[in-house]
């Protein structure tokens, strides 16, 4: 027999049910936050940010080397980013990619038996 021994299946509902995710303005730029849901859809959010936060260090690092390969040294310093940056700007990639689809957005539901 299984058991839910974390208790996770108990707090599955209420996180799905309150989901809830904001872009809103903050001071000059944005605070975007995403809660709740079920731990698939997190899993995949996640895998998601890891995957365009790795293609962009190796973009940075790939730069790197080419501008030190050409004795340019000095300006390699000014291409690097934090990884917070890196996160900051994967959010914007990927909010500029969803917008520039050719598809309509269909509305997201939880319930298999709703109307599409």
């Amino acid at each position: 027999m299984l058991a839910d021994e974390d208790g996770a299946h108990n707090d599955r509902e209420p996180s799905v049910e309150h989901r809830n995710a904001t872009a809103l303005p903050s001071g000059a730029g944005i605070d975007v936050r995403v809660s709740g849901g079920d731990a698939v859809t997190a899993a995949e959010l996640i895998a998601i940010s890891n995957a365009f936060s790795q293609a962009d260090r190796d973009r940075d690092r790939d730069r790197a080397a080419r501008l030190t390969e050409a004795a340019t040294n000095a300006a390699s310093e000014q291409l690097a980013r934090t990884s917070a940056q890196r996160h900051h700007d994967e959010f914007v990639e990927i909010f500029r990619r969803a917008a520039n689809t050719h598809e309509p957005a269909e509305s997201p539901t939880t319930d298999p038996a709703a109307p599409r």
